[in-house]
């Protein structure tokens, strides 16, 4: 690549961030059209991190603190949760230019270069997590930052560097050892974000390193994310790491939720999944004839890390054939510059880059042009997400979604009529507590208004200021009244009973978002012999004091 197409490529990923900063700065605010649970979620870590909080050691998730720190610092400084959450982005999308625009100056030719680019700034600053569906979300935002800060240091040990000649040049002497840096800052950034990608792509990164003899590179990626650690450490304190690792074992032997979309068998082959496997396979196949080069071997180690990081991704999306895609097209000779090579092995690096590409192309499309279809949505269809607070008044959910309340109840209780067909369906067992069942719903939308209205009638009833316990996936009534969270709770169930020893009331739902984890709550609450006394109950909830007399511990 040219000094005027390096500089040119320079320019064009500023132009696109300013278009982009243009764009969410015209909309003036946050609007979600979809994954209400998820964005309190959200929300909920972003708010206690302004507060000063820690993630994993004053709450459980398994989610790692950089994915959510530069929203809170914006919110920190200022602004409302909406724009904090649109700008936390676009400055992620900053610090991530420099080093898209390495990749594709020293790795790839200028086409090649300007996708990778353009492509890894939308990925960091979508408003959609993927798929086909174009309700916009801030949803699963973190597995979009993991995938555009991965491909970083894929590519540049999937890619040799290129030389001034036609072919690329092998050899540890061409790469800067500030590579070494810049891989070991991904590498630790993947580790904070979210872990399972660097669990996945580690041994990878490692093993490619070594076979292109990049060994500087290598020790200064180790020095790098060593200097991460300490800094760390010292800011977060040693504990931090040992919380951190014990939310992630517990989500690991969590049966709450072992996946989110389709088992690892039908993400593997499958009719929507087999030729997604089978394009992977053939671009190992197609490497591997390439002289010289280990990219090959490389990719057999990374294809079934890019399969599991899939499926623990809600969605499944295979966003990994963009990269995939490209790096096939980045290996053919560059026609002119007059070299003639094995035209059977271009045509093949040709034909699995191009398929690749075309596999992940309505996925990728969605992502791409969502912030443009954020500020075109009409305005008129959104209420603010928690009406007129001051701060976070920016940020709005579609109407009908909030203020529409449905759920989903089975037809075979007895007296329905039904009852016979209940034998053959595969129905859970029903929760019971202190002799009373539980209904038997599980609600389907309007969790915003659900949320509300609880938080509101328990302020009404003398509860504000107080630490409630809520036994659903969701723990965020306190985002909607005069509530506290609870110390050591978690802002999105996975198991256990985080939070226990710090709450002051256990909310149990009339009608939850998950019925099967109602049923944990209240089975472990009885495993452990926990104390409850009944104090409020209403059409929506029952209020109970933890450790409180008259509870009725082993029924």
């Amino acid at each position: 690549m040219s000094r005027a197409e390096k500089t040119g490529l320079f320019l064009l990923l500023l132009a696109l961030w300013c278009v982009l900063a243009v764009l969410f700065a015209l909309k003036g605010g946050f609007y979600f059209a979809k994954h209400e649970g998820d964005t309190l979620h959200l929300i909920q870590i972003v708010l206690r991190m302004a507060d000063g909080e820690t993630p994993h050691v004053d709450f459980m998730t398994p989610i790692g603190i950089w994915a959510f720190a530069p929203m809170a610092w914006l919110v920190r400084a200022g602004l409302g949760i909406g724009n904090a959450i649109l700008w936390g982005q676009m400055l992620v999308a900053a610090l991530m230019l420099p080093a898209f625009w390495w990749v594709g100056a020293s790795r790839m030719r200028i086409g090649s270069a300007v996708a990778f680019g353009v492509g890894g700034m939308l990925l960091i600053a979508a408003l959609v997590h993927g798929e086909t569906v174009r309700n916009l979300s801030i949803s699963m935002h973190y597995n979009r930052w993991a995938w555009a800060v991965a491909f970083v240091p894929l590519a540049l040990v999937l890619l040799p560097i290129r030389g001034e000649g036609p072919m690329p040049v092998q050899g540890a002497r061409r790469v800067p050892i500030g590579e070494g840096v810049l891989i070991g800052l991904c590498m630790a950034a993947l580790a904070l974000i979210k872990a399972t990608y660097f669990m996945a792509f580690a041994p990878a990164v490692l093993l490619g390193l070594m076979l292109r003899g990049q060994w500087r590179a290598l020790w200064m990626a180790f020095v790098t994310g060593v200097a991460v650690l300490a800094v760390m450490s010292v800011t977060q304190g040693i504990g931090f790491w040992t919380a951190y690792i014990e939310n992630l074992m517990m989500v690991a032997q969590s049966n709450v939720r072992p996946q989110p979309g389709l088992s690892l068998s039908q993400v593997i082959v499958s009719p929507a999944y087999t030729l997604v496997t089978l394009v992977a396979l053939a671009c190992v196949l197609v490497l591997r004839r390439v002289e010289s080069d280990p990219a090959g071997l490389i990719l057999v180690l990374l294809v079934p890390g890019f399969i599991y990081v899939s499926w623990q991704n809600f969605g499944n999306d295979p966003l990994w054939l963009f990269l995939l895609g490209l790096v096939m097209l980045s290996h053919r000779r560059d026609p002119a510059q007059g070299m003639r090579g094995d035209r059977r092995l271009e045509s093949s690096l040709l034909t699995t880059g191009a398929v690749a590409l075309v596999l992940v192309a309505a996925p990728a499309m969605n992502i791409g042009y969502s912030p443009l279809r954020h500020l075109m949505q009409d305005q008129s269809h959104f209420s603010r997400l928690f009406g007129v607070d001051a701060q976070h008044d920016d940020i709005h959910v579609v109407r009908l979604r909030a203020a529409r309340v449905d759920a989903q109840i089975p037809l075979d209780l007895p007296g329905g009529g039904l009852e016979w067909f209940r034998q053959l369906a595969e129905r859970p067992e029903p929760t019971v507590l202190q002799g009373r069942t539980l209904r038997q719903c599980k609600l389907t939308g309007g969790v915003v208004a659900w949320l509300s209205a609880m938080a509101t009638d328990l302020e009404a009833k003398g509860y504000g200021g107080r630490r409630i316990m809520s036994a659903d996936i969701y723990g965020g009534i306190w985002l909607f009244g005069n509530l506290r969270p609870v110390p050591g709770g978690a802002p999105w169930y996975y198991g256990g009973l985080p939070g226990i020893e710090g709450a002051q009331y256990l909310l149990v739902p009339d009608c939850p978002v998950a019925p099967e984890v109602r049923h944990v709550y209240v089975e472990q609450i009885k495993a452990r012999k926990i104390g409850l006394a009944e104090l409020v109950r209403t059409p929506l909830y029952t209020l109970y004091r933890i450790g409180g007399r008259g509870g009725a511990e082993g029924e």
